[in-house]
């Protein structure tokens, strides 16, 4: 009977730690978005194929639809992208500035 004692194991107990916010977990849904997104407008591009004509200033253009619309979706999100970084960093440095810290 002692020997079935010294046998016996304890139970391993169970992490319960919990995952950093961090950490990759699951799909990653915003570029499962942004792949949809550059494919509906590849075939948005694709399908719009006829000329337009473009006049703004002293500017003439003519050009596909698509690739006009395709640019101006581009040239948003890189402005976007330009003007929320610039607000971030201002908004940091008036941080920094009053406490002292990052």
């Amino acid at each position: 009977m002692e020997e079935e004692r010294d046998n016996f194991e304890e139970p391993i107990e169970e992490s319960t730690t919990v995952p950093s916010a961090d950490a990759p977990l699951g799909i990653a849904w915003g570029f499962v978005a942004f792949l949809l997104g550059a494919a509906l407008l590849a075939i948005f591009v694709v399908q719009n194929t006829d000329e337009t004509r473009i006049q703004f200033l002293f500017w003439d253009i003519t050009m596909s639809a698509g690739v006009i619309i395709m640019l101006v979706v581009l040239l948003t999100l890189t402005f976007d992208q330009l003007i929320s970084f610039l607000y971030r960093r201002s908004k940091r440095r008036k941080r920094v500035g009053k406490t002292g810290k990052v």
